[in-house]
């Protein structure tokens, strides 16, 4: 979802293209443009999109969600307190009250986590495995863990954490 800061830059982008095109108009000059369809439009499957509302990310998100043939899980925020649910998302580093997520689907930081190792804003990670121990109602549930591998990640893996626990304490 977009924040209020993209949405007033966007808009602010609009209007100053809007204003170029009036000047050029009014000196007398010529603009046209021709639409047609890219060739190397694969080369742009993963790439970053604006959308002009809220809905139009929803569906696409929604529609990327299903292509990958998972169950997606539909988490609600437990909300402590409950007025807590009535707040903007803009409070919560963008996070909805309501998101769903499935294995293999991609994510974003939008906070700076863990900076020497990687997980900074901006960092992109793919979701692998939704651990929830709660298995009759996985898909509603919150998780108690979302395993997620990130692109520039140098941290130590998982492997080895478990892998280096000691058993016998």
């Amino acid at each position: 979802m977009m924040t209020t800061l993209i949405k007033k830059n966007l808009l602010r982008f609009w209007k100053d293209l809007e204003m170029m095109l009036m000047m050029i108009n009014n000196r007398g000059l010529e603009i046209s443009f021709e639409k047609r369809k890219p060739n190397n439009l694969d080369e742009f499957v993963d790439a970053l999109r604006l959308f002009p509302d809220d809905s139009t990310c929803y569906k696409y998100n929604h529609a990327k969600l299903k292509d990958l043939n998972m169950p997606i899980c539909r988490f609600t925020a437990e909300n402590n307190p409950s007025i807590a649910r009535n707040f903007s998302e803009e409070n919560f580093y963008g996070l909805n009250n309501v998101i769903n997520l499935a294995i293999n689907s991609k994510v974003t930081l939008t906070k700076n986590l863990w900076t020497s190792k990687g997980l900074i804003i901006g960092a992109n990670g793919i979701i692998r495995d939704i651990i929830n121990p709660n298995a009759n109602d996985y898909r509603h549930k919150l998780p108690s863990t979302l395993l997620i591998e990130f692109d520039f990640y140098v941290g130590p893996s998982v492997v080895v954490l478990i892998h280096d626990f000691n058993y016998s304490s």
